[in-house]
């Protein structure tokens, strides 16, 4: 028996996830980036993190591909930078910063970003895991951005004011 594919999209919708830019330069050395919202970490020795891209999408060859890849975890005010990465048919990479210890495009003002190198793809129905070792890590404060219920949130402690 096989679930409904409305329900099942509308049943993992109630899980709130993280949003993250992977960011990448493609095979003519040009930034790339799109959004994921599947980051998750897989290991602490060695330390690696993983995401899932689409089959489909123009961000599986890219990314796949590349060597070296950042993942840059958006904070609670960047939401138009995680639509810009979302969409499709445009220039997502302005203002894009080339990092300078580690050589990946970074996104500015990002909650946490880790530097990693391919470690393994993993084809897995309509996706592909990616899965990165992690050579670098920076984290700043502040509250996450969060994808629950088809849109855009953020936290707030248990006892704030809502």
């Amino acid at each position: 028996m096989s679930v409904d594919s409305a329900a099942f999209r509308r049943a993992l919708s109630q899980v709130a996830t993280s949003v993250s830019v992977v960011t990448t330069f493609d095979a003519e050395g040009r930034p790339y980036g799109v959004t994921v919202g599947s980051l998750c970490s897989l290991s602490l020795t060695p330390p690696l993190v993983l995401f899932c891209l689409d089959h489909r999408g123009s961000a599986h060859a890219v990314v796949t591909a590349a060597e070296r890849f950042g993942v840059h975890v958006l904070g609670a005010g960047q939401q138009p930078l995680a639509s810009r990465f979302a969409a499709s048919g445009e220039d997502r990479t302005a203002g894009l910063v080339r990092g300078e210890r580690d050589g990946v495009p970074r996104v500015p003002d990002a909650l946490a970003t880790v530097v990693c190198s391919r470690y393994a793809v993993v084809p897995a129905g309509d996706h592909s895991v990616v899965i990165g070792l992690v050579e670098h890590a920076d984290v700043t404060d502040g509250a996450p951005l969060l994808y629950y219920d088809r849109g855009y949130h953020t936290l707030f402690a248990l006892g704030d004011p809502l």
